[in-house]
């Protein structure tokens, strides 16, 4: 689940919890790295409430769900073209 911050900018980003590397406090505001940004997220939020919703959030994400998504495509693609080589066996050419 994405977690939505604005930062003290006003812009609006739509963070993947999974990616977040370090949440801290500097001079009164949080500050967010996240993998694959290079700019640091700095809000007006209190930390403990940054890192609560974060790990809230990070509670629905599981790392294999890419993984297994992208084997259970391959597998469907591979059944679909062994039911068009038994039902068309000019299709195995």
């Amino acid at each position: 689940m994405l977690v939505e911050l604005t930062d003290i900018k006003g812009e609006t980003w739509w963070v993947n919890p999974a990616y977040v590397r370090v949440i801290r406090e500097k001079k009164g505001r949080t500050e967010i790295w996240v993998t694959g940004h290079t700019t640091v997220i700095r809000v007006e939020r209190p930390v403990a409430e940054v890192v609560t919703e974060i790990s809230v959030a990070l509670q629905g994400v599981n790392p294999m769900t890419a993984v297994q998504a992208g084997v259970q495509q391959a597998q469907n693609a591979a059944a679909t073209a062994a039911t068009s080589a038994a039902i068309n066996p000019a299709v195995m050419g």
